[in-house]
């Protein structure tokens, strides 16, 4: 796909005039455009025309757009804010608590994801409502409450370090 890029797209006079933001992981593509929806369906095609093995589909909304994990939210006044992207297929498949897993996972698990929280959602009263989530959905798999989204990762790292998570009852 990078070399397609590179050899097609990024030299196409519709790319370089119109591209606001390309983004792509694997096969996916986050793309914000410039222009009309009548040349961003001609790149379309020509995109689609240039390689026999590679085909995209598009997905356009003046509102919203996903693109992996990430929801790109335009509000009424034209700002972009994100937000957690969750799938309605979500089953809340974080790992038990009580798994057999090493306590290193287990430690890891709610730290990795309270930080994607904080990273990836803008707006600050969605953040606090998408922790409390992520501290719903570890509490209902077993978790401790010391694995809380308001612990700071230095705190964690210092709790880590004295072994405090290691000796915790459920």
């Amino acid at each position: 796909m990078a070399h397609f890029e590179e050899s097609v797209i990024y030299k196409h006079p519709l790319f370089v005039m119109n591209v606001l933001q390309w983004t792509r992981y694997i096969d996916d593509v986050f793309c914000m455009w410039g222009d009309t929806l009548e040349s961003l369906n001609l790149f379309f095609t020509i995109f689609n025309d240039s390689w026999p093995g590679i085909k995209v589909t598009m997905n356009i909304d003046g509102h919203s757009v996903t693109f992996l994990d990430t929801i790109v939210i335009k509000d009424s006044e034209g700002h972009l804010t994100t937000d957690l992207h969750l799938k309605l297929t979500d089953r809340n498949r974080i790992l038990d608590y009580q798994s057999f897993h090493p306590p290193s996972v287990k430690r890891s698990i709610p730290r990795s994801q309270f930080q994607r929280v904080n990273q990836i959602v803008s707006d600050d009263a969605r953040q606090s409502q998408r922790l409390q989530d992520m501290t719903s959905k570890f509490r209902n798999r077993g978790y401790p409450a010391c694995y809380s989204p308001h612990l700071n990762l230095p705190h964690i790292k210092f709790l880590e370090k004295i072994g405090y998570f290691e000796f915790q009852k459920v």
